[in-house]
């Protein structure tokens, strides 16, 4: 770290502080959390470890790769007897997430000559924006999924940036790469890559010509492609004959097929909903890629491929009827890495900015870039006041105003967060010079934003674990609800898992968490049936079932 500025290093600070605080203090509170949670607890007090089960029913919509992994860290933190914690379930993506950073600021000192200064480049590209920093130690599949796509990303940038030469070393990792991540969540990890290069191959013919792009295609195809369908094939052939053809149907038809074609569990939205979460989660990053990208001339056949993989990603899951936020996580190393390769071309070139007046389209892109940081500011500073204008216009994605309605609102200090937060943000837009020139001053200034808006956040975080409890449980044995009483959790055709809510209750077994998604208001003997709940429900389609 001696090649890194001090804003920089502090900003690793931050980081790490705003991840350790997540581990430690923060419980599984999004029902996929929970679930997976959950789900690796059975398989590990089982040593049923090719079974996956909440409760005893079958839970087969993904691989159970992801969940061998959070047992084995729940072996070495919990020890063998226990369940498995909230940490032992977060530690897996915590360590691929440190893993990104890792390949980030190796392919940074690649596409930049090894420059040791340019590795940190990409790294802190990253960490400048705010989606990524405050989901990547959620125990969702999609930060692990992103560490195997990794050399998926960094070799065809390489190869297109720097004309690497690739050996049989690479195109084993390549195939290994597009395997491994289909072993861990679905066949997009291949589908998706494959389709990237692809296009940029197309893009690029005009550069390398028709013969040399079409040999580079047909080695991609013999030495990765074709090798990561074999082993894909072999790997759920084998899952299949473990588990049974329940999973296979489950998994392969219902998640992949269904499930693009129908909005499971109302996630849905418009063709630009990946679009709007890639801009407004970029934060920080936004004005910093694009105030470099307006200033670096760029052969985009060249380096243009992280943006390539990036809209492709984006482009698949836009046509996609389920829409999910965490869907866009593969598309962050991208963006910076592409920040990356742009630095290095400045390097290299030598290339400064025209002292002309940039363009009206360039002038309207410089604004735009900032909005992001203006956005977040206005939500911070809406949490701070507790106005009620600003919190209907600016943080109703955080549920404030029922968070002030039901537990009183922020305390002093935790409102002073959010009021610094919002300063902070503020301020960086009366020096946007040196925010968009500085990679280190930027990744610092989302870093301590990003800390500030999680620990004034934590408090109200957990409350919502914990305080809908007792009344619930209460609620549910007023109504007569019975041990082995059952919820459903309904996709779109058909049942993705059901749990015995009984047990889970009168056993002491059930985490709060999984509470606030539940809603009785009428009650059917011998019959579930899906409804649509309110928000604080959070749309879900848990319903209870029982007798009267």
């Amino acid at each position: 770290m001696n090649s890194l500025k001090l804003p920089g290093r502090f900003a690793l600070v931050f980081l790490l502080a705003t991840w350790g605080y997540f581990l430690f203090f923060m419980p599984t509170f999004d029902f996929d959390e929970s679930l997976y949670r959950r789900v690796a607890e059975e398989m590990k007090l089982s040593h049923d470890y090719w079974r996956m089960t909440w409760d005893h029913w079958p839970v087969n919509h993904k691989p159970p790769l992801f969940y061998w992994l959070i047992c084995i860290f729940s072996f070495a933190v919990d020890g063998s007897a226990a369940g498995v914690s909230s940490l032992a379930a977060r530690l897996p993506n915590f360590c691929a997430s440190l893993g990104i950073l890792g390949t980030l600021y190796w392919a940074g000192k690649k596409v930049a000559d090894d420059s040791t200064r340019a590795g940190w480049a990409p790294v802190l590209a990253f960490t400048s924006a705010l989606f990524p920093i405050l989901t990547a130690t959620t125990v969702i599949f999609d930060p692990i999924q992103t560490l195997a796509l990794m050399p998926s990303l960094i070799i065809p940038t390489l190869v297109f940036h720097r004309g690497v030469k690739l050996k049989p070393l690479h195109w084993t990792v390549w195939s290994l790469s597009l395997f491994l991540s289909c072993a861990l969540k679905g066949l997009n990890g291949m589908v998706i890559p494959s389709l990237a290069l692809g296009f940029h191959l197309l893009i690029n013919i005009k550069n390398e010509g028709v013969g040399k792009t079409f040999r580079f295609g047909l080695r991609f195809l013999g030495f990765v492609f074709l090798p990561a369908v074999a082993l894909t094939a072999l790997f759920y052939f084998g899952l299949d004959h473990r588990i049974g053809p329940q999973f296979t149907h489950e998994f392969l038809w219902i998640q992949h097929f269904e499930r693009s074609q129908v909005p499971m569990e109302e996630h849905s939205g418009s063709y630009l909903y990946h679009f709007w979460v890639i801009f407004f989660g970029a934060g920080f990053l936004a004005p910093l890629l694009l105030d470099r990208a307006r200033r670096t001339k760029v052969s985009y056949g060249k380096q243009g491929f992280p943006l390539t993989y990036a809209f492709t990603f984006v482009l698949v899951f836009s046509f996609s009827a389920t829409k999910l936020p965490h869907y866009t996580w593969p598309v962050w190393p991208a963006l910076a890495l592409y920040f990356g390769v742009l630095l290095s071309l400045v390097k290299e070139t030598g290339f400064e900015p025209s002292k002309r007046s940039p363009l009206p389209l360039q002038q309207v892109l410089k604004v735009v870039s900032f909005l992001p940081v203006l956005i977040l500011g206005m939500t911070l500073l809406a949490l701070a006041t507790q106005s009620d204008l600003l919190l209907q216009t600016f943080a109703k994605s955080l549920a404030a105003q029922s968070v002030a309605k039901q537990f009183g609102g922020f305390e002093g200090w935790e409102k002073s967060l959010f009021f610094v937060g919002a300063i902070t943000c503020f301020f960086s837009q009366l020096r946007r010079r040196s925010i968009t020139a500085s990679v280190e001053t930027n990744a610092l200034l989302a870093a301590f934003v990003t800390l500030c808006l999680v620990l004034g956040l934590g408090r109200t975080a957990r409350n919502l674990m914990v305080m809908p409890f007792e009344e619930m449980a209460q609620t549910l044995k007023l109504r007569g609800v019975q041990t082995g009483d059952c919820i459903r959790y309904s996709g779109a055709q058909s049942p993705t898992f059901s749990l015995a809510l009984g047990n889970q209750i009168f056993h002491n077994r059930c985490e709060p968490q999984d509470l606030k998604y539940l809603v009785a208001p009428e009650w059917k003997a011998q019959e579930c049936e899906t409804r649509n709940l309110s928000r604080l429900e959070q749309k879900s389609y848990l319903v209870l079932c029982g007798k009267k």
